[in-house]
């Protein structure tokens, strides 16, 4: 069985400071019968303390009740002094090199009793309340752990709606080109394994940097271009104390494709996508912009995947529901992700 009491050094320098104290009062407190007399009965004294104590806070430690907790120690440290002195007067009785120090037994019984019973008392109030704290820690810790658990698992099953998601849209766009366009649709196939290659190895609950990040979108965005050829402008403008920042991995390319979803379908004209960067009071700000017809809006039917998965991923990672705003001005939709820099 784990020792619970002796395991770490600072319940053994506790219980020191208890038996260093304990025999420092019973020898000065007995300091008339001569010193030899006195330190002999403080050590003897002490020997029998010390078992007592460990049993204390073993009893402690694997019960203490939720109710009269502090009737519950009143109780057991009486009980323990008077077992206690019981132990005391048998050494003196049988115990040949204590005979002189027996007359002093009776003489500082009522100190014995008392001085002992408030050791026990001191201990044993000590103890409990390192142990309910001990024990809040642990449950807070195994809160924790589970709600990040919790967290990661619904993460990763965001990763898992996200691949299938992003990977049926490619395949639709490649099986429109294999008619029309089959070269674009031979390349398409090409840059679209090398980007799932390089999207299947990450794990969604880790952050990268947010140059790594447009690595990724830059390599998303050539597979679109092959689709969607010169209609297709980007425009990627990032502050460079920007480059080095924390994001989320993968948490852009959502908000790019659904700005090319509902920029680029339904029209014939040349769109610009739009992407800015900046830091703001130790904070991650990153712009995504394009332009939408609004007389089409309405008509444009969707999942509505890309955003709400990106919402839900802030909100699971950093306990915050307002990192993602999203306005419309003037036929430009813009919508706007903040990441906390920790």
């Amino acid at each position: 069985m784990k020792n619970v009491f002796l395991g770490k050094w600072q319940n053994i320098v506790g219980l020191n400071f208890f038996l260093l104290f304990y025999g420092f009062i019973l020898f000065y407190g007995l300091k008339n019968a001569g010193f030899q007399n006195t330190f002999l009965d403080a050590l003897v004294s002490v020997l029998v303390l010390t078992p007592l104590l460990i049993g204390m806070s073993f009893l402690l430690y694997f019960y203490r009740p939720k109710k009269d907790s502090f009737l519950y120690i009143l109780g057991l440290s009486l009980f323990l002094t008077g077992l206690y002195v019981g132990i005391v007067k048998s050494l003196h009785l049988h115990l040949d090199f204590m005979v002189e120090s027996k007359k002093t037994l009776s003489e500082t019984m009522i100190f014995r009793w008392f001085g002992t019973f408030i050791i026990f008392n001191l201990f044993g109030f000590i103890c409990f309340l390192f142990y309910v704290n001990k024990e809040k820690a642990q449950l807070h810790a195994h809160l924790l752990t589970s709600e990040k658990l919790a967290r990661d698992t619904e993460i990763s099953k965001l990763q898992y709606q996200f691949q299938p998601h992003f990977l049926f849209n490619s395949l639709n766009s490649i099986y429109a080109l294999i008619g029309s366009q089959p070269e674009k649709a031979r390349e398409m196939i090409v840059l679209l394994s090398d980007f799932m290659r390089f999207v299947s190895n990450k794990d969604y609950n880790a952050t990268s940097t947010l140059k790594n990040e447009i690595s990724a979108i830059e390599m998303y965005l050539e597979i679109e271009k092959v689709r969607f050829s010169n209609r297709l402008k980007t425009q990627i403008e990032l502050m460079p104390d920007t480059l080095n920042a924390q994001i989320p991995i993968l948490i852009l390319q959502p908000l790019v494709e659904n700005a090319i979803k509902f920029g680029l379908y339904e029209t014939l004209d040349q769109v610009e996508i739009k992407i800015y960067s900046y830091l703001l009071d130790n904070h991650l700000v990153v712009e995504i912009s394009n332009p939408f017809d609004i007389s089409l809006q309405n008509q444009k039917k969707g999942t509505g995947f890309g955003i709400s998965s990106v919402k839900k991923r802030l909100e699971l990672s950093y306990f915050r529901h307002d990192l993602v705003k999203i306005s419309e001005i003037e036929n430009v939709f813009k919508i706007k992700i903040t990441i906390p820099q920790v």
